[in-house]
């Protein structure tokens, strides 16, 4: 597979930035709605206005110049700080952006500081999940040094967030492993409930996609996308239920071609792959947050294994019956080895049609082929 990273994704998307800055927008862009900026002067007034209508018109160093005029003229007005602070956000200097807001906590009136705070909080959030996306980029690369220096900034920015910090916590233990040639969580305090939450976060770029993969019957990618998860996080039971649902899928839609050779092939291929999804869904049972959902799987595709093992069973002796009659109607003087060689063939035959019999509904209709063909030889061999 390419460069993991390929398929972009992350916790920081930016869709969710956008949201993010139009929830602060909303916060402090209501000028002429009794906010902060009701109580300054009138050219204190269109200064503000000035420097947000810049903002809006993506012009964010110009709202800074206008937002510092107004600064000048009044350094508790909140609306002024807000805009400085928002458009350093958005020119990606959030390390500065938060500095601003914390000079404004300490400036403006008692009654706008509460707005200062909760952008603030935005603007922290914005940081943060970002560098914890970087972090979880550069473990996907394994690169674990650089990773652990983006959480260690990160560490002193948490919010109060169970599901952020279980990310972080997740993130750092795997850092802090690779670094050390260590298995991870050794030492971490993580309960279950918190790595299920954190759960596929690692993996989330190969979950979108190897479920649209999965949902387009394109089950080659799916395969590679979820086998990718795995080596990313062997503890991802939820991937070992994907990748499980995934090989049932490639078993049950195989095309099944009428030469015995390339039938007995897909068959052998089939029997491994339904065995190892097996073995994936009876893994994933483990997880108690998909116990119901992997035993159900697990039955169905338990099914599927025994049906592929029979027919693993028939089409193989059905296919060295071929190969030998393929053999002596090239080597016709060879009838002692030919003959010696039918017998255990014969005999296995035999077996698989006293233990199957022709109604079976999986195999039935291989064992009647194969024990007519055998009859056929037996009778023209004497």
């Amino acid at each position: 597979m390419s460069d993991p990273d390929d398929y972009g994704g992350g916790l920081a998307e930016p869709e969710n930035l956008a949201e993010r800055r139009d929830q602060a927008r909303r916060l402090h862009g209501g000028l002429s709605g009794g906010g902060p900026a009701s109580t300054v002067s009138d050219p204190v007034r269109r200064l503000v206005e000035r420097a947000w209508r810049r903002y809006q018109e993506d012009d964010f160093q110009a709202a800074i110049g206008t937002a510092d005029e107004a600064l000048d003229k009044d350094r508790s007005c909140a609306d002024a700080w807000l805009c400085k602070a928002e458009s350093l956000a958005r020119l990606g200097n959030t390390d500065r952006a938060i500095e601003v807001l914390r000079d404004a906590r300490t400036a403006v009136v008692a009654s706008a500081r509460a707005e200062v705070e909760r952008v603030l909080e935005v603007i922290v959030g914005q940081r943060t999940t970002l560098q914890v996306e970087q972090a979880r980029r550069a473990l996907r690369r394994n690169q674990s040094g650089e990773a652990a220096t983006l959480l260690a900034d990160v560490a002193a920015a948490l919010r109060d967030d169970p599901d952020f910090s279980g990310r972080l916590t997740y993130a750092r233990e795997r850092a802090a492993a690779a670094t050390e040639h260590r298995s991870p969580f050794t030492s971490t305090q993580l309960t279950n409930a918190v790595l299920q939450t954190v759960l596929g976060w690692l993996c989330r770029d190969e979950f979108e996609h190897g479920a649209k993969a999965l949902a387009d019957e394109d089950y080659r990618r799916a395969e590679q996308l979820f086998v990718n998860a795995r080596r990313v996080d062997p503890r991802n039971a939820k991937a070992a239920l994907q990748l499980a649902v995934v090989l049932e899928m490639q078993v049950r839609t195989a095309e099944w071609p009428e030469e015995i050779p390339r039938l007995a092939a897909i068959v052998a291929k089939s029997r491994e792959r339904a065995t190892e999804a097996t073995r994936l869904a009876a893994l994933a049972k483990e997880d108690r947050t998909l116990a119901a959902e992997a035993e159900t799987a697990w039955t169905r595709i338990d099914r599927l294994r025994v049906q592929s093992v029979k027919r693993h069973r028939v089409i193989g002796c059905y296919a060295n019956l071929y190969a030998l009659q393929d053999y002596y109607s090239r080597n016709s003087g060879y009838k002692s080895i030919y003959l010696s060689s039918f017998v255990p063939i014969a005999a296995e035959s035999d077996r698989l049609l006293g233990r199957y019999g022709r109604d079976d509904p999986d195999v039935g209709i291989f064992v009647s082929a194969l024990a007519d063909r055998v009859d056929q030889i037996r009778r023209r061999t004497g």
